[in-house]
């Protein structure tokens, strides 16, 4: 199986797994966009090919990596408190970090 994707979008999937092209069931083929001035156009270019195996990449991109849930109730805590010095408070002002 192929799939031709843009290189912006690739960049947000979570690092996939490679494999050698003999053992893959997916090659991505990336490509990116490339302003050529010359011409006053855009010319597409592949950036590269990755080569993974189905059920591994799969299970990659279904169930990224999360983080800590305390750093996330923090950084929401910031995002919050922030709110509050502009003045527009949230009902809540407080994340209960004691989950």
């Amino acid at each position: 199986m192929a799939v031709a994707l843009n290189k912006g979008f690739f960049q947000t999937l979570p690092a996939l797994l490679e494999v050698e092209p003999e053992k893959a069931d997916i090659a991505w083929l990336v490509y990116d966009l490339r302003y050529e001035a010359s011409e006053d156009s855009y010319i597409l270019e592949k950036y590269k090919t990755i080569y993974t195996e189905f059920e591994a990449c799969l299970d990659q991109i279904a169930k990224p990596a999360i983080g800590e849930e305390h750093a996330f109730m923090e950084r929401i805590q910031v995002k919050l408190d922030e709110k509050l010095d502009d003045g527009d408070s949230p009902d809540n002002q407080t994340i209960n970090l004691e989950i």
